[in-house]
């Protein structure tokens, strides 16, 4: 190894470390992340929307829409999030219902900065 490279190395293995502690560490460490919900249901017919994310028994994050015209696009929630087993879940209030429709999926978002989640038909 060159003399030159010797002296730039310490900077190459510094800026490497930054990067991956940067981007969450693989997703071990809690970085941001984008959800966006893909839902069974018409959008149009969706008058109210609460969408949860939940770690084992605790709540990561949530966020509540009211769409009386109905929803135009796919709802998204950002938060920091770890690797591992997470579970989305989706409470819609579908025209004049008064009780929600409940929809939820198990994922792990790995190293991903944007997540899709694809909620199955209720049966």
């Amino acid at each position: 190894m060159s003399p030159a490279l010797k002296k730039r190395l310490p900077v190459f293995v510094s800026l490497a470390v930054a990067f991956i502690v940067w981007r969450g560490g693989f997703g071990f460490l809690a970085s941001e992340r984008t959800l966006t919900w893909r839902l069974p249901v018409a959008y149009g017919d969706v008058r109210k929307l609460e969408l949860q994310v939940w770690r084992d028994e605790a709540l990561l994050g949530r966020r509540e829409l009211s769409t009386p015209q109905g929803l135009v696009g796919e709802p998204e929630l950002t938060l920091a999030m770890t690797r591992g087993e997470h579970r989305g879940v989706a409470s819609v209030w579908l025209g004049d219902a008064g009780a929600p429709v409940s929809f939820q999926k198990a994922f792990d978002p790995g190293a991903e900065a944007v997540l899709v989640i694809e909620l199955p038909r209720s049966r």
